[in-house]
């Protein structure tokens, strides 16, 4: 039977990501959507938190555990209680990093985790603080490639 009863590691990531959302998303969001664009700040802690590392086996280099639906759900769940566009934004590496994790093997892993480490290791350093997704103009389709010219 699924135990759908978070651990307490899960508790703590649950708590982290509630305190998050409210002292950083739900301050930024309201600006975010007025300026249609994701504020330094706001990508930069999310970040500093290992959003997308946390995402990324330790074997691999990250400092994630095994991926678990329920701890994805809980993550989500509170970052999306601050502001849903700028929960999606910060996660939208996971989109790349989790199928390659739950799908690949380590042959997979080799080729591709140290290229993305690479790239979504300093997200400052990238356009405005972070790269551009397929549905904004000008975006590169290749989540893993920055954008032309940078």
């Amino acid at each position: 039977m699924v135990n759908f009863k978070p651990t307490d590691e899960q508790e703590l990531i649950r708590e982290t990501m509630a305190g998050f959302a409210r002292e950083v998303l739900r301050r930024h969001g309201r600006e975010a959507d007025e300026r249609n664009e994701v504020p330094d700040e706001v990508v930069q802690r999310g970040w500093e938190l290992g959003l997308v590392q946390a995402a990324i086996p330790e074997a691999f280099g990250g400092y994630g555990d095994s991926y678990s639906a329920l701890t994805g759900a809980l993550l989500i769940e509170e970052l999306a209680y601050g502001d849903a566009a700028l929960a999606l934004h910060l996660l939208a590496p996971r989109l790349l990093t989790v199928p390659l994790i739950a799908l690949g093997n380590e042959a997979i892993f080799l080729e591709h985790i140290p290229h993305l480490k690479e790239h979504f290791a300093f997200p400052a350093q990238v356009e405005g603080g972070f790269y551009k997704t397929p549905q904004e103009p000008g975006a590169s389709a290749d989540m893993i490639l920055p954008c032309e010219g940078n």
